[in-house]
């Protein structure tokens, strides 16, 4: 997948079988050939031809949340950028290293997954394991 980031770079991204395939299935349902693919739903339910803004996303997201049961302080704090931070600490979590936890998000610096990741490091870093060995 090619997309274009918030800084307007042309970046290629690889996506997981599943992702790929669900992606295909939502463009051809909405007859997308080629430009934007995440296109805003209008109140009726018919696709709009602007692409979906960030607050649209993150209202969405909210929305979801408290479809699911999520309290409302919760579903509160979620945006559209919930997805990319959880994504770092899943990749986290799962043992990825830092090099490809910023490949897989696009990331040039370490700073913001290394920040993201803060408090699952301290759960497992070099600290904790001390501490559990005595």
């Amino acid at each position: 997948m090619t997309l274009r980031t918030k800084g307007g770079v042309i970046q290629e991204r690889h996506l997981a079988r599943e992702a790929r395939i669900a992606l295909e299935e939502w463009r051809r349902a909405i007859k997308i050939k080629k430009g934007p693919v995440f296109l805003a739903i209008k109140r009726d339910g018919s696709v709009g031809t602007k692409p979906i803004t960030s607050a649209e996303v993150a209202r969405t997201f909210k929305r979801i949340a408290k479809c699911i049961g999520l309290n409302a302080e919760a579903a509160g704090n979620i945006s559209g950028h919930s997805t990319r931070i959880g994504a770092a600490q899943d990749l986290t979590t799962a043992g990825a290293a830092l090099p490809e936890i910023m490949a897989a998000g696009g990331w040039r610096s370490p700073g913001m997954p290394a920040r993201y990741a803060r408090k699952l490091d301290a759960r497992r870093g070099a600290m904790r394991g001390w501490l559990t060995r005595r």
